[in-house]
């Protein structure tokens, strides 16, 4: 019997047209463990995704997937503010009115530590009328 070569790793261009992510989940399971590492700790959010998804993945694992997933929307979000601040997004996209609002609030890492964290929020007024005519209350709409 003769023998057989290993086969390379090579990426599917059919993966790339549907839009498939790279790696062993699929898309929507991707999102799944990112937006539940974020909420959650690691270990809860991996015991919620076993049950719902049934789907077991490691702590370690749910863990870099958030963490890398956060890194590519921190990137994301550090562009946008670059092309602001150089006055590259067209001045009609801004909106004319805005609300920002900052909180605080303390949380545990591991190891019993506590630290704060600074949110904020940022939104554009919208005001919403409704099917009869009536004007409703102004609504904040987050960017």
């Amino acid at each position: 019997m003769g023998v057989v070569r290993l086969a390379a790793a090579v990426f599917s261009p059919l993966d790339e047209e549907l839009g498939l992510l790279a790696g062993s989940y699929t898309p929507s399971l991707q999102e799944a463990m990112t937006r539940l590492g974020a909420k959650l700790p690691y270990e809860q959010a991996r015991e919620e995704l076993e049950r719902f998804c049934h789907t077991v993945v490691s702590e370690p694992t749910l863990r870099r997937h958030t963490t890398g997933n956060g890194r590519v929307g921190e990137a994301i979000v550090k562009a946008e503010t670059r092309q602001i601040e150089k006055g590259e997004i067209p001045s009609e996209t801004q909106p004319a009115k805005i609300l920002i609002s900052a909180d605080g609030a303390y949380i545990a890492l591991t190891g019993g530590q506590w630290r704060e964290v600074k949110t904020v929020s940022i939104g554009e007024f919208a005001t919403v009328i409704q099917a009869d005519g009536v004007k409703c209350r102004p609504h904040v709409y987050h960017l």
